[in-house]
């Protein structure tokens, strides 16, 4: 489900940063393309004068941030999220967001959408890094344009009279129903993908699940968030807040005042996030008992 409250306030966050750039410089309007698709991002800022000349800006530091939120927040577990966004701001100090849900883009065109001479053969995005992105970000087979590479494609779905394939599983599977609105963020994919690798290899050498959820955690735990920074922690923290509803189990902190001001307390919020990593390795387990 979109999250339409959240949507607005990343917009306009990310509108401020433009307005304060473009008022900065001098110009009459600014006109920003973005695009992630996978795990790879592009972007092109331009400002336009009083005159109608163009010059190419370098993009606010912090701006990827609210744009990568802004993909989460507009998700939809059917739909999917938008490839690609144009954001204008203009001297009036209004704004406008633009998503591209259904069109393919290419980075190394000049128009965007229409393929330049190397993407014949060497198109950026690849066909790989749309299908990894579908992976973030599924969508029913409804919504999948004919030029997708997933287009046509028919998933798989478990047979109830065979064992579950751990191995197999992708996308909201890999999360308990209670959790699966996670499945929508890329870093809790990433989460629930490690745990699922690690499962896998662990059931192998036939360790009991108690076991086998522990050394699991522990395992996607130094991978994934052992080397992650603050801003990382808290934007998982933020995501399972957001997306699953998810409230501090393990502090004396009101969750009113952890919302407000995640970074009080790192370790809590890795407490938490690790309660909710175990409830996911939890589930995986259970399919194949």
């Amino acid at each position: 489900m979109v999250d339409s409250e959240e949507v607005q306030r990343l917009e306009a966050a990310a509108a401020r940063q433009l307005l304060t750039l473009m008022r900065d410089g001098g110009y009459a309007s600014l006109d920003l393309f973005w695009s992630e698709i996978g795990l790879s991002a592009f972007s092109r800022l331009t400002a336009t004068d009083d005159s109608g000349a163009t010059f190419p800006l370098q993009m606010p530091i912090s701006l990827p941030t609210f744009l990568e939120d802004l993909r989460s927040a507009k998700a939809d577990r059917h739909k999917g999220t938008w490839f690609s966004v144009l954001a204008r701001v203009s001297a009036a100090g209004t704004f406008e967001f633009s998503y591209n849900y259904d069109s393919r883009i290419y980075w190394d065109s000049p128009s965007y959408f229409e393929p330049a001479a190397r993407d014949a053969t060497d198109p950026h995005p690849s066909n790989e890094a749309f299908l990894d992105d579908l992976v973030n970000y599924p969508r029913e087979p409804e919504f999948v344009p004919p030029w997708h590479p997933a287009f046509g494609r028919t998933p798989a779905t478990p047979d109830t009279e065979e064992s579950i394939d751990l191995g197999a599983l992708t996308g909201s599977e890999l999360f308990p129903e209670s959790l699966a609105a996670l499945a929508l963020y890329a870093d809790w994919q990433r989460i629930a993908e490690a745990l699922r690798r690690e499962l896998v290899e662990i059931l192998t050498e036939e360790v009991w699940s108690d076991d086998a959820v522990r050394t699991a955690y522990n395992r996607a735990f130094d991978v994934i968030l052992q080397p992650a920074n603050a801003a990382t922690v808290k934007r998982i923290w933020g995501s399972a807040n957001r997306a699953a509803g998810y409230r501090s189990k393990s502090t004396n902190i009101p969750d009113a005042e952890m919302v407000a001001n995640p970074s009080q307390d790192l370790e809590v919020l890795l407490e938490d996030i690790s309660d909710v990593m175990c409830d996911i390795a939890r589930h995986q387990i259970s399919l194949v008992d």
